[in-house]
Formats: C-alpha cells, structure tokens, sequence
C-alpha cells in the first residue's frame, strides 16, 4: 500500500491528508461509494438518480447531498425487503400470537428466537375497544 498511496502534512491542517502517488487526490465518501456501485443500486434508487439529474457517476461535490438522498432511497428499500423476509412465519399453519405479554408460536423468520411484547404491544393487540376501557389514573 506504501507504494501507491502517501500521506502528507499540509500546514492548514494536523490532519493528515492521502494522496496517490502516480496522480494526487482522491475522492472517498458519497460521491466515490455512488459512482462505484451505481449498478447496484435498488431500481427505484437508479430512478430516483435519473430524476435528479445524475448520470452513472457523479464527480460534482455540490451533489454530494443528492447522491446521499439516492443512498437514503436505496437503504428504505433494502430495509423493506429485509422486513419483508422477516415477516415470513416459519410455520405458516402455526399462527404468531401475543397472550399476556409474551410471544408465542414459532419465530417469524428462521433462526430467531421468540421475543417478549412489550406493555404497549399487548395493550395495543387487546380485543378490548378503547371506548369500553376504563380511563387511566391520575397520578
């Protein structure tokens, strides 16, 4: 690594600032991560960079927040796929239910453990309707 890449003191800063040597700076951050894995962007994420204005590569630092607005669509996607598949019970035939405060049947996705509902979840999943409940002591 010694070989192609040099660190150098500048006097403006304590930093120190790297450098290739066979041409001189380099991008790192947004700009760099978008125009190197613009193929693997979520199509949605590639649509999003078309409207705005973004080509497969993006060398202006003044877009760097349009390119991290790009990066943001792609995370929400990726999220929601991973909830998705999260979301799929182990054992459709054994349905997920809440019962005083803890979880019962199988994990909803594989390798999961069961988890504990929270006051909130059990008061929220209660067959009860709000207007039949009885209202919250003053304290």
């Amino acid at each position: 690594m010694e070989q192609v890449f040099e660190e150098v003191h500048v006097a403006r800063s304590n930093a120190l600032q790297s450098k290739v040597r066979a041409r001189g700076s380099y991008h790192v951050g947004p700009l760099a991560r978008y125009s190197l894995n613009f193929d693997k962007l979520h199509p949605r994420a590639q649509r999003a960079a078309a409207a705005a204005g973004l080509g497969k590569t993006c060398f202006n630092p003044f877009k760097s927040i349009v390119v991290r607005c790009v990066e943001t669509v792609h995370a929400v996607e990726e999220a929601l796929r991973l909830i998705d598949v999260y979301r799929q019970p182990a054992r459709p035939d054994v349905p997920f239910q809440v019962k005083a405060g803890r979880a019962t049947g199988p994990p909803r996705h594989p390798g999961a453990c069961s988890t504990t509902a929270t006051a909130s979840t059990t008061r929220a999943t209660s067959s009860t309707p709000r207007s039949a409940r009885p209202p919250p002591r003053a304290r």
